[in-house]
């Protein structure tokens, strides 16, 4: 505080009374209501690029077995780099 100025703690009292019964509110509306709906966003989202990715990249990734463990082994490979790197 500068010069004269004194802290006025006179509403500190009408808003400070119970900080842990609203965050239990809060919390608990989130739980109930927010979260459900974010839940059930993310599974649509999910459900759609998965059936995207299924209808539009199926061609592009068929290979043979080789192939197939060949793509998986310079994947692992690119991945340890990458940790590597970073």
């Amino acid at each position: 505080m500068g010069y004269d100025q004194t802290k006025d703690r006179r509403y500190r009292e009408m808003y400070d009374k119970d900080t842990a019964m609203l965050k239990n509110k809060m919390d608990g509306w989130y739980e109930s209501m927010a979260k459900p709906m974010l839940d059930e966003h993310h599974e649509l989202v999910i459900s759609y690029y998965r059936a995207y990715q299924d209808d539009h990249s199926d061609a592009l990734l068929a290979t043979c077995d080789e192939g197939t463990k060949c793509r998986e082994k310079k994947n692992t490979e690119f991945r340890a780099e990458i940790e590597k790197a970073w």
